[in-house]
């Protein structure tokens, strides 16, 4: 695990069982947080759109609402933290469900002391960022960073649906730069145009439409604008 300071959002409606999991994360010696504090269902939710923290401790009881439901706002928001359910009961099929929907682990909270939670988290944050680098290799190009032709198709799809469902318009733009396949064949496809054109180009168009910006492989990259 690195050195910085792990950012964790802990979400329990009740305050007495927030100060003992605040309690727990401050005895570890050997993992610091910052930790924030969401009292409510509400505040949760707008804490994971932010899509800031680097590990979620769940309480599976938030009044009408369960840690389940939050898993579920955390894979519509694509969050990049793993999540972790605590419970006062040790029920398996909540266990299972809790797993089924993502989380990284579930612990009983009677049974838990800071030591088993700081594996707990190490592991989870492990994992994760394992699986996020397996899914760069995957869905990513290795010459720009963009999204490659798998994912752009994916997301493409889902904003199609988006737009159907909502009655909203769609373009799609396909990026043509001339010369591109000149510069390749004379300069070097890897040398020097990942370092002194590619990749320059790209993160600038990047900063605008992170999320709907592509390059298909051998090709010019496409966009889709909502």
């Amino acid at each position: 695990m690195d050195a910085r300071r792990l950012k964790a959002l802990v979400v329990d409606d009740d305050e007495d069982d927030y100060l003992l999991t605040s309690a727990l994360l401050a005895e570890m010696p050997n993992l610091k947080l910052n930790v924030e504090w969401a009292r409510s269902y509400a505040h949760a939710v707008e804490a994971i759109a932010r899509d800031e923290h680097d590990i979620y401790l769940l309480d599976y009881s938030l009044g009408q609402h369960t840690g389940l439901d939050l898993l579920h706002e955390m894979a519509a928001h694509t969050c990049r933290g793993p999540a972790i359910i605590l419970t006062g009961c040790n029920e398996r099929c909540v266990d299972l469900e809790a797993m089924n929907a993502g989380a990284a682990d579930y612990l009983v909270k009677g049974k838990l002391d800071a030591d088993q939670l700081e594996r707990s988290i190490r592991y989870s944050v492990r994992q994760r960022r394992a699986e996020q680098q397996i899914t760069r290799m995957a869905y990513y190009d290795g010459l720009t960073n963009l999204p490659n032709r798998v994912l752009f198709h994916d997301r493409l799809q889902q904003a199609v649906l988006h737009a159907a469902r909502y009655h909203r318009r769609l373009a799609v733009m396909f990026l043509d730069i001339d010369n591109f396949k000149l510069l390749n064949d004379r300069l070097g496809h890897q040398a020097y145009l990942s370092k002194r054109f590619a990749r320059p180009l790209y993160a600038r168009m990047l900063t605008a439409q992170a999320q709907r910006l592509a390059r298909r492989a051998g090709a010019d990259p496409d966009a889709f604008v909502p």
